[in-house]
């Protein structure tokens, strides 16, 4: 049931839901089009070679290893400055 200009509700013949429903499919047909272009324009970009960021991003990063003598060095430095930092808070 559909109200009709008058308020009143009206018993829609099957003819014209038909023709009401043939009709939206054509505007979602034809927005389809339109959405079927534009997405045919921005995912023609995935094929082919990858460009040289996407490709760098894709490798795994290699762990970076600190040699012994580095390691001692930094030791030292942070032991040097927790000591200095206990000095000024006394």
């Amino acid at each position: 049931m559909i109200k009709s200009d008058d308020g009143y509700n009206a018993a829609m013949s099957i003819e014209n839901a038909v023709k009401l429903i043939d009709q939206h499919i054509e505007q979602l047909q034809q927005a389809r089009v339109v959405l079927e272009s534009m997405s045919a324009a921005t995912s023609s970009k995935k094929y082919g070679r990858k460009t040289a960021a996407l490709a760098q991003a894709a490798q795994p990063k290699r762990k970076r290893n600190l040699s012994p003598e580095s390691r001692a060095r930094i030791v030292e430095a942070v032991k040097r400055r927790w000591a200095k930092a206990k000095k000024t808070a006394k």
